[in-house]
């Protein structure tokens, strides 16, 4: 990931958040990540992953019918994977998380411009990601700024999946 400052920065989260979906998913990820942070509970890599593999759950459930699934149970796991990554980064370092994702969204869009309607695809994007910031979290002489990195990627992918999923 190539870490993008000042001006330039800005002027992709400005892009971003021109798009009312895009944000809809920040304000309220900004509103469920104060009131996470205000309940003095802590959030973590683990914390993370197992949020994305719920969401990996429900999407199957969804796609094949099968237990308990719907589209909000998606949007509400996906919604707290996201909040989990950012509350993580934030206590690591104290930077903008989400807006970091915002940039990162802005570039994995441009690589990547076609995105799986298929909601089991979609959410397995994001739970790979929560694995690799897992393995990075785990991983011996391990660097807190490569755990970040991954989270970003994680926020990036969760609101790519909240921005694109049908209502």
């Amino acid at each position: 990931m190539i870490e993008k400052k000042g001006e330039e920065r800005d002027l992709i989260v400005a892009s971003m958040l021109g798009d009312d979906k895009v944000r809809k998913i920040v304000d309220t990820a900004y509103t469920v990540s104060r009131v996470f942070a205000n309940s003095g509970k802590r959030a973590g890599v683990l914390y993370v992953t197992a949020q994305a593999c719920k969401a990996l759950q429900v999407a199957n459930n969804i796609v094949h019918g099968q237990g308990p699934g719907t589209i909000d149970t998606l949007k509400s796991s996906v919604m707290m994977t996201l909040v989990f990554a950012e509350r993580t980064i934030v206590t690591a370092l104290e930077l903008g998380a989400l807006e970091r994702g915002l940039v990162e969204l802005a570039r994995a869009e441009e690589l990547y411009p076609v995105w799986p309607e298929n909601q089991i695809e979609a959410v397995a994007i994001m739970v790979e990601e929560a694995g690799e910031a897992l393995e990075a979290d785990l991983s011996v002489g391990r660097n807190v700024n490569d755990v970040c990195e991954e989270l970003v990627q994680v926020i990036a992918m969760c609101i790519r999946i909240l921005k694109n999923l049908e209502d």
